[in-house]
């Protein structure tokens, strides 16, 4: 009886040994992922910083309900006298 206790215990404790080291080599999968995932944002912040457009001088919040048509007559108004079109595309999500 106290031998069948032990081996249980014993039985037991590797059990819990094998859990406890693969838990292990989830936690360090998963930091590595982590990290990964973090350079990956850190530079798709970069490239949004970099595709963006300041437009100097303006004051801000007067471009009106859009963006897209006021860069339209500010560019229009700034380089000529006549009016010219603006083809603005954006990329991504």
């Amino acid at each position: 009886m106290y031998c069948n206790k032990v081996s249980t215990v014993e039985s037991d404790i590797k059990a819990l040994q094998t859990m406890s080291k693969k838990l292990e080599e989830q936690v360090q999968y998963l930091t590595k992922q982590t990290g990964v995932m973090a350079a990956r944002l850190e530079d798709q912040e970069g490239q949004a910083r970099r595709n963006n457009i300041r437009v100097v001088g303006v004051p801000k919040e007067t471009e009106g309900p859009s963006v897209d048509l006021f860069l339209e007559d500010l560019i229009s108004n700034t380089l000529s006298e006549a009016p010219i079109q603006i083809l603005l595309r954006r990329e991504g999500a």
